[in-house]
């Protein structure tokens, strides 16, 4: 399974960590106050058969995860992100019926 790691501070730790773990992809951002770098790794394990929903269960009782839901058969919906800075608008998905599970990662 692969899992996000993301380094924020000091190029040292990030080196450690690069070296214990199967790398997938490192990918470097900007931010205001300092660099990061976003880490995809490989953990070793296969959750290719665990069904989705117990993921989504798993996930929404972790600490550091906010869990937004829609209810299924609502009126017409659209999942969007703005962005502060820019004002650009992303739509994340829209439809007219079945319900969605948003899992915003804070941790």
């Amino acid at each position: 399974m692969s899992k996000v790691k993301l380094f924020c501070s000091g190029i040292e730790k990030l080196n450690e960590f690069l070296e214990t773990v199967t790398v997938i992809d490192v990918k470097y951002q900007m931010t205001d106050d300092n660099d990061c770098f976003m880490v995809i790794y490989d953990d070793g394990m296969n959750l290719s058969e665990i069904p989705t929903c117990k993921l989504v269960d798993e996930l929404k009782n972790r600490s550091g995860v906010i869990t937004h839901e829609i209810a299924p058969y609502i009126a017409k919906y659209k999942i969007s992100v703005r962005s502060i800075e820019t004002g650009i608008e992303n739509t994340l998905s829209s439809g007219n019926i079945g319900g969605a599970i948003i899992l915003e990662v804070i941790d």
